[in-house]
């Protein structure tokens, strides 16, 4: 309870600095004046995007198993629509819960495969942002938000890439080298409390399944290559949010706003992947407006930006709580029971 209080007393206190920081009226003005319609494809692209996430997700699960994309893809709505409405990303352990009724995959394991899941997608989003960076100075974005968090700019790099890398890293040697790995985690177990000691192994040995097949070159190249059209295909909502508020206009070209569309997409969500507030809310529109204003070339306002950082958040979250919610409907559950259920299996 103390945590879910801090962290929605977090997201208010962004909330309230996103909106003192921005022109409300103006803001208002430019959301009032979009085109709704525009917004429509953007939506598309995400929710197909979602689809390719279900399907990575079943790789990662791994093919031997009878589940499909059908009835992996609600526990992936759920799961995004949970970590938009609780705080410390609940939705992942919601989704694996759920992914354990279904099958006779353990828990512990679901919850690897998604913590494999975030390390493909902070990966993807590094590598976008790298490329994009040979079409987009970032010189001043990285600057602008070295004098917000009074961190060196170079330190801030390394925060939101080296743990990355090098987790990804481990993964691979824990997979390629399974027995070793768990004769390192056997000798470490033995420090332990023969009771503690016994809880650590099984849960060491369930969580260490969702890693199996990363040591399949195969599965290992295609979950990586299905991460890059996933927030490809996010970005384009970014970008047609912009089309609809009309700040397509402060650019030089519509290719330059589609990659500016991709850059914006890769700092965000990397900067707002620390599970500070539940969705994101607060830090994910400060960064996003931030962002927009310091890409170059663009001209953007930052009423314009308030704008666009309010809007694409909402459609991100909005229609994942809806479809989630229908989903939840239909098979007869709530957050509340599918939480209690969690935690008596957990007992």
């Amino acid at each position: 309870m103390t945590k879910t209080f801090l962290a929605i007393f977090a997201g208010t206190l962004l909330l309230l600095f996103f909106v003192w920081t921005s022109d409300i009226s103006q803001m208002l003005i430019h959301l009032s004046e979009s085109n709704f319609y525009l917004l429509i494809p953007g939506l598309g692209c995400y929710f197909i995007s979602l689809w390719f996430r279900t399907i990575r997700w079943k790789y990662l699960i791994g093919t031997n198993h009878t589940l499909k994309n059908r009835t992996l893809f609600p526990m992936v709505v759920i799961g995004y629509m949970a970590n938009n409405i609780l705080p410390l990303r609940a939705g992942e352990f919601i989704r694996s819960y759920l992914l354990s009724q279904k099958s006779s995959i353990k828990l512990a394991t679901g919850i690897s495969t998604i913590f494999v899941e975030r390390i493909m997608d902070a990966m993807a989003l590094i590598f976008l942002i790298i490329i994009m960076s040979f079409f987009i100075p970032i010189s001043n974005i990285i600057n602008h938000f070295e004098n917000i968090t009074k961190i060196n700019s170079l330190i801030l790099i390394l925060i939101f890439s080296i743990p990355f890398v090098l987790i990804f890293i481990l993964l691979l040697i824990a997979s390629f080298v399974p027995k070793s790995t768990l004769s390192f985690v056997e000798f470490s177990s033995r420090f332990m409390p023969k009771k503690i000691s016994k809880i650590y192994l099984e849960l060491f040995k369930q969580f260490f399944d969702g890693f199996k097949y990363l040591n399949n070159r195969k599965i290992l190249t295609i979950t990586l290559i299905l991460s890059l059209p996933i927030w490809i295909l996010e970005s384009f909502l970014f970008y047609f949010v912009c089309v609809s508020i009309g700040i397509d206009h402060n650019f030089e070209s519509n290719i330059y706003l589609i990659e500016s569309s991709i850059m914006i997409t890769g700092i965000v969500n990397l900067g707002a992947s620390i599970p500070i507030t539940p969705g994101g809310i607060g830090l994910f529109e400060i960064i996003a407006r931030e962002t927009l204003i310091l890409i170059p070339y663009s001209n953007t306002s930052r009423s314009e930006a308030a704008a666009f950082a309010g809007m694409t958040h909402a459609l991100l979250i909005i229609p994942i709580v809806i479809l989630g919610q229908i989903f939840l409907w239909k098979n007869g559950l709530s957050i509340k029971n599918i939480k209690t259920n969690e935690q008596r299996s957990k007992n």
